[in-house]
């Protein structure tokens, strides 16, 4: 392809984009995207420059294939979804600027603002067909800024994907709004909700909207219970912020699942063609999969997690690698949760934790979530659950 033949230059109104926003016609997340990360101040800086009638950075755009049964070819954000998600939250009165929210301005600074042009470069590219091309080019773009870990490509890369969807669900990433994503009688849970609510809010509608789910997955996962999962998930004994927000609890949640379907421990990362491979068994087996979480967390919920000397700012097995093998046998022990005896597993997880096999501690601190850690810790962990009945 010649370089001309590769894209065009043009200018498009923030009222034009707009509609197409409400259209549902703009999609966010092809998989070389991430998600919405600006912080508020950022929106508000970038709603200044508009207001202002500065210019701003070019979106990059690419049209993808029609859908055949809705006749709409949607839009791919290439490069730009962090202004074009701060355009549509401030036209919708999400936030204010100088103390006034867009219902608050006058008829000639609204105007201003829907006829302000934002330079747009449409690539001559499919994204449904030439997706290689079209990540090379935001890789290209963005540069010596914000990387993408390998989990942010993995979960936006099969940003459809049946699998990584119910992942990202069971670890609080994402929602569908069922009716779980906020608890009303739990002010725990309220403020673990209303602290995420806003990218929640963000992703719902492109959930719901997204044309490549499924609508059977859309309304099973409408009609599941995933908020329960929050306080393993999205706790901050186990999370950090930054590692929630860099999506390390949904890598988590991924490697659970694989681990459960496989009934075997893999290495640091699912690969692509593992997750291609076991995805028909997660789309079949997925309520007996939400079954074993759903018990496990039961379980988890009851556990009395020691002190242990020496790790005063955070309990011993509320380590991210410990937590997660913890979780992970108890999985892998489903049948055996139901003849559980909480008192007994409370009671040997003390006495473990007051004599930590140094083969354990060895395989908590050093490549602590390889395939061989892993299954280190799995073997002492089992080992005391089934000594638990």
């Amino acid at each position: 392809m010649e370089l001309n033949e590769k894209f065009e230059i043009k200018s498009e109104a923030i009222g034009e984009l707009y509609n197409k926003m409400q259209r549902k016609e703009i999609i966010y997340d092809p998989y070389y995207q991430r998600k919405f990360v600006w912080e508020p101040k950022h929106q508000v800086e970038f709603i200044k420059t508009i207001l202002l009638g500065l210019p701003c950075p070019e979106i990059f755009l690419a049209d993808g294939s029609i859908d055949l049964d809705t006749h709409v070819r949607y839009t791919h954000v290439i490069d730009g979804q962090q202004r074009l998600r701060t355009i549509e939250r401030f036209l919708k009165n999400k936030f204010k600027v100088e103390d006034k929210f867009y219902k608050d301005l006058d008829n000639e600074t609204k105007t201003r603002i829907s006829t302000y042009a934002i330079g747009v470069v449409k690539l001559k590219y499919n994204p449904d067909q030439q997706s290689d091309e079209i990540a090379e080019i935001f890789r290209r773009l963005n540069i010596g800024t914000y990387e993408l870990t390998e989990t942010e490509k993995t979960i936006s890369k099969f940003s459809d994907n049946e699998f990584v969807l119910l992942a990202r669900l069971i670890s609080n990433d994402i929602t569908f709004g069922q009716k779980n994503n906020i608890n009303e009688t739990d002010p725990k849970k309220q403020d673990n909700s209303e602290e995420i609510s806003e990218e929640q809010k963000e992703i719902i509608n492109n959930m719901r909207e997204n044309p490549f789910i499924t609508d059977e997955f859309k309304d099973w996962a409408c009609a599941q219970d995933f908020f329960n999962f929050a306080d393993f998930f999205l706790s901050r004994e186990i999370y950090s912020s930054n590692e929630i927000r860099r999506n390390n609890n949904s890598k988590d949640a991924i490697d659970m699942i694989g681990i459960l379907v496989n009934n075997a421990f893999h290495g640091r990362v699912l690969s692509d063609e593992e997750i291609d491979r076991l995805t028909s068994d997660v789309s079949k087996n997925k309520n007996l999969i939400l079954a074993k979480f759903h018990k496990a967390m039961d379980i988890f919920s009851k556990l009395q997690i020691p002190e242990v000397n020496g790790y005063k700012k955070r309990k011993y097995l509320y380590i991210r690698s410990n937590a997660f093998s913890l979780f992970t046998a108890l999985l892998l022990n489903y049948k055996l949760l139901f003849n559980i005896s909480i008192e007994k597993l409370n009671a040997n997880l003390a006495t473990f934790c007051e004599n930590l096999p140094e083969e354990f501690i060895n395989a908590a601190r050093n490549s602590n979530m390889d395939k061989k850690q892993r299954e280190i810790r799995n073997r002492h962990l089992d080992s005391i659950i089934k000594e638990s009945l």
